[in-house]
């Protein structure tokens, strides 16, 4: 209705999810980082949270991934590249979803009369199970997915139980094409750590790191290879035993040096074309794979460009 490119779509989905994960603290990446940070001796037993939110002001691709969309939707940034032949392509009247995308094009009923509650109840079921369990995402999902059963059926009385379990199963099969593409990201990650490929690069760049330059060099390494192998978390547990421990010894402030490896973890997540979030916002939206990830890479690396900067103008000041 509002002739918005299904490539629009995604990457808005996508760079208000992937930079946003690494921005609050409850998200399944802040408790595993804050746990990396108490086993690595940057934080104290029991503090590792309060370490972590003490590093979310320096964690500078979130930040400026984030604040880029809006920038977008108001065109202050114009659109680039693939995504501009997208934004053509809607304008002279073609499809909003590109060649190839995974999902059928969403009818709309005018007579359904949907509320904002039918979206802000099974989040905040979602939420509290999730706090409730010990940050147990799958008991939560589980726990909402029946919340809605009983939402809709016993309360808004907008579905039958049956239609409740024909839906469900119906999301499923959407979420088979985009699980299919992170286990096969799975065993890449394994391909690339049975090579060493971390190590070596990491191993490789330590030798010509300084006080200032350190962030910013850490930022850059660490990107690349998040980027190139889909490996986020295996990357920090790799990664942040080596440079916090050279932060502090070269006495390059802490939190920036968390800041920064937690920022290429970001980029990665947000940038590589079979990263997890890439893949679901894509397949979320309706929308090609490739083409939601060639049209929003450009805005990735503008947001990296611009963390490079500030990691520098950090590491000189600070």
């Amino acid at each position: 209705r509002f002739n918005v490119s299904r490539e629009m779509l995604a990457y808005v989905v996508d760079s208000t999810a992937a930079p946003i994960c690494v921005l609050i603290p409850l998200s399944t990446w802040s408790i595993y980082v804050s746990g990396l940070l108490e086993t690595t001796g940057a934080a104290a037993t029991g503090q590792g949270l309060a370490t972590y939110v003490s590093a979310i002001p320096y964690m500078a691709y979130g930040w400026l991934a984030v604040w880029i969309v809006p920038l977008v939707i108001l065109r202050v940034i114009p659109p680039i590249g693939p995504m501009k032949r997208a934004e053509l392509r809607i304008r002279e009247g073609g499809p909003v979803a590109p060649p190839d995308s995974p999902t059928d094009p969403i009818e709309e009923d005018p007579e359904e009369q949907s509320s904002i509650w039918d979206f802000l109840l099974p989040i905040l079921v979602l939420i509290a199970v999730t706090l409730l369990t010990g940050i147990d995402a799958l008991q939560g999902v589980v726990a909402s997915i029946a919340f809605v059963w009983i939402y809709q059926t016993l309360i808004r009385r907008r579905l039958s139980w049956v239609q409740s379990m024909d839906e469900s199963f119906a999301g499923f099969k959407t979420m088979i094409y985009a699980l299919s593409i992170i286990v096969m990201s799975f065993v890449l990650k394994e391909v690339n750590d049975g090579l060493g490929l971390t190590n070596y690069v990491v191993d490789a760049v330590v030798p010509v790191m300084n006080t200032a330059w350190l962030p910013a060099i850490a930022f850059v390494t660490l990107s690349a290879i998040t980027f190139a192998t889909g490996s986020f978390w295996g990357v920090y547990a790799i990664a942040l035993p080596i440079i916090i421990p050279l932060a502090q010894e070269m006495g390059v402030h802490p939190q920036l040096a968390i800041g920064a490896v937690v920022s290429s973890g970001a980029f990665g997540s947000h940038a590589c074309f079979y990263g997890d979030a890439t893949v679901l916002s894509a397949s979320a939206t309706g929308c090609n794979n490739m083409a939601h990830a060639l049209s929003q890479l450009p805005y990735a690396l503008l947001a990296g460009a611009f963390s490079i900067v500030v990691f520098l103008v950090l590491g000189w000041l600070m």
